[in-house]
């Protein structure tokens, strides 16, 4: 498997939900729905409690599937990073006047679309939205397109442990409790959980080898691969995904 760089592939954030409310459709309700008929992998309409319609990409095979993307972390150029575009961090530039840079992480802004989700940022009303109890995650190269995100994807693993209402139920509610905030706090002592995952592709040494030294102090999304784990803190790290049936 040839070795990744972190400034040409972006990571899909999936999570698999609680049984959804009536009249709330998510990726998990989609998946029932269709047991006899035919699951496939690839992009559905749900609705949000308030009434939301939105699109976006379902997996429906992975450990029983219904796993809902809501949310892509796309990285084109390292040496542009905190300027326009860079949604998840600053589009603002890399100042400490600015240490939570534009926010949304916890907040309800959504932006992008699902089927280009690997050349641009995207996130959609479901990372609020759907109360979830674990998460997928998808290292994808970039531009690569949609019927191909599965195959192409340099590792894909899964959490299984039903986390996630211990946490806030989603990702906005875990960052909520978590954020990501540049030097704001400290690794040994602002540690946040650390999630045990399952990998569907490559494993912990591979997916090591992806991340480098973090001298800058910066806050972090995702730390995955020390041991086999998803840790979480207010200084670098997070993960969710699945559902009570």
């Amino acid at each position: 498997m040839p070795k990744s760089n972190s400034a040409d592939d972006h990571s899909h954030l999936k999570i698999r939900e609680v049984r959804g409310e009536d009249g709330v459709e998510q990726c998990l309700s989609r998946n029932n729905a269709l047991h006899f008929h035919s699951m496939y992998n690839g992009l559905y309409y749900l609705q949000s409690k308030t009434g939301i319609i939105y699109e976006t990409y379902c997996d429906m095979t992975t450990d029983g599937g219904g796993w809902t993307l809501v949310a892509s972390v796309h990285e084109n150029n390292l040496r542009g990073r905190c300027t326009v575009g860079d949604r998840w961090t600053s589009q603002q530039g890399n100042m400490d006047v600015v240490p939570e840079g534009d926010g949304n992480w916890v907040n309800k802004v959504t932006f992008g679309n699902a089927e280009g989700a690997t050349g641009d940022d995207f996130k959609n009303p479901g990372y609020y939205d759907i109360q979830a109890q674990d998460m997928s995650v998808w290292h994808v190269p970039n531009q690569v397109l949609m019927e191909n995100w599965k195959t192409s994807a340099i590792v894909r693993y899964h959490t299984n442990s039903k986390f996630f209402p211990l946490y806030g139920g989603n990702l906005y509610g875990l960052f909520q409790r978590f954020p990501l905030k540049y030097k704001g706090g400290l690794c040994k002592i602002d540690n946040g959980p650390s999630i045990p995952i399952v990998f569907d592709a490559g494993d912990a040494k591979y997916l090591r080898e992806m991340y480098g030294p973090n001298t800058y102090a910066a806050a972090s999304l995702l730390w995955s691969g020390s041991g086999q784990r998803i840790s979480m803190t207010s200084h670098a790290l997070s993960i969710p995904g699945k559902p009570q049936l």
